[in-house]
């Protein structure tokens, strides 16, 4: 299955669902993230956020954990 294209590289993503999830979704503890956003949106990545759009009224929390140096912050996979 292909999910999307890679940031930085352009190639796509082919990966079962587990391994997308294993790679992209569960792939680090957010138990101490880099930064809390609260209702605040910043664009990261090449992919369209458009949260607010679809779901108008919510509140959106994000846990968001920095790349690595080593990979100019554009980590693919397991930290």
């Amino acid at each position: 299955m292909v999910w999307e294209e890679a940031d930085g590289s352009g190639k796509p993503i082919e990966l079962t669902p587990r391994e997308y999830f294993d790679r992209f979704v569960y792939n680090q503890s957010f138990e101490d993230p880099d930064e809390i956003l609260v209702n605040e949106i910043k664009q990261r990545g090449n992919t369209k956020n458009n949260i607010k759009e679809a779901f108008p009224n919510s509140h959106v929390v994000e846990f968001y954990r920095s790349g690595t140096e080593e990979n100019g912050g554009m980590d693919l996979g397991k930290y």
